[in-house]
Parts: structure tokens; sequence; C-alpha cells
């Protein structure tokens, strides 16, 4: 026995934690390596295809743009002008415009028919009334009205009604804007 050793004053070592700590570090860093090397073959084979996609639109393009056909352009222009005819159709809101229709007729007035224009924006409306005063209130009312335009009465007559009283049967047009 050596009586000369100071176990106090001696720093000791676990040597197995820290050949644990030291394994457990390099193993951390070889994760994080592999998951960084994964990262720039990922991005690098995206990169390849997105170059290749590319390449592959230009030659399309090139090819369309040069081999176009009077044909296939008139099949286009058909195509779009039925989209355009259904967003004219689409370009009026019919139910609103009833809503105001039904403000503007007076009291004694009957509307039998209401024929929307489709390529013009405008209402054909057709009706009988108990007296022109009627008719000429309707009318009255629809220039007063700023989502109707250019009102029009087109016809009216004379009519006799059940109950031998007369009436007035009449026909106007007039150009609609959104209400």
């Amino acid at each position: 026995m050596d009586l000369r050793i100071n176990l106090a004053t001696r720093y000791y070592l676990d040597s197995r934690l820290v050949n644990l700590l030291l394994g457990m570090s390099v193993l951390v860093l070889l994760v994080l390596t592999a998951a960084a090397a994964w990262s720039v073959a990922t991005k690098f084979g995206q990169q390849e295809r997105l170059t290749s996609d590319i390449a592959l639109l230009q030659t399309r393009f090139a090819t369309t743009a040069k081999g176009f056909s009077e044909k296939d352009y008139q099949q286009l222009l058909t195509r779009i002008s039925f989209a355009n005819s259904l967003i004219a159709k689409r370009s009026v809101d019919w139910l609103a415009l009833l809503d105001q229709v039904e403000t503007v007729v007076p009291e004694g007035l009957s509307l039998s028919s209401f024929e929307p224009g489709l390529k013009d924006a405008s209402v054909k409306l057709s009706g009988t009334a108990r007296g022109f005063r009627n008719v000429r209130l309707l009318v009255e009312n629809l220039e007063g009205n700023p989502h109707f335009k250019e009102v029009f009465l087109q016809s009216h007559s004379d009519v006799s009604m059940p109950g031998d009283q007369k009436g007035v049967s009449f026909t106007l047009t007039c150009k609609v804007t959104q209400p």
C-alpha cells in the first residue's frame, strides 16, 4: 500500500460515462449528416425533374405554336363563343330584376308575359290593365326606376274583360341594368 497518494485531492473521471457521451455525440452527428445528405440529394432530384419538365413544355409549346391548324383554331373560337354566351346570359340577375318589376307594377294592372332579351339585356312586358291610366303609371314607374332605361310602349288596345268591364291590353319594352 502506497500511503503517499491522497485520494481527496485528485480528480477521477468515470471513463464509461465519458465514452457513452462521446458515442452518443458521434451517433447524433452521423444522423444529422445523413439527413443533410438526403435533403441535398432530394433537392438535386427535384431540380433535375423540373429542368426536364421545363424542356418538355418548351418543346410542346414550340410545336403547338407552329402546328396550330385553322380547324383547331375555329374549334377553339366556337368553344370560346359558347362560353361567352353563357356568361352573357348570367350577366343580368333576373330574379333581382323580377323584384324590381314587382315594386313598379301599380294596382289594377296584371302582367301576363315577361320575356327577357338575353342578347341586349332588355325585357318585353305584356299584360292587361283596368284603364290606360294604369298603363301610363307603369311606364312612369319604370322610367323613374334607375334599373330600367329606354322604356317604350309598343302597343296598346282596348279589350273586354269578364263581367262587362273594359280594359287595356299592352306591350312594352325596356333595357335593364343590374339591380
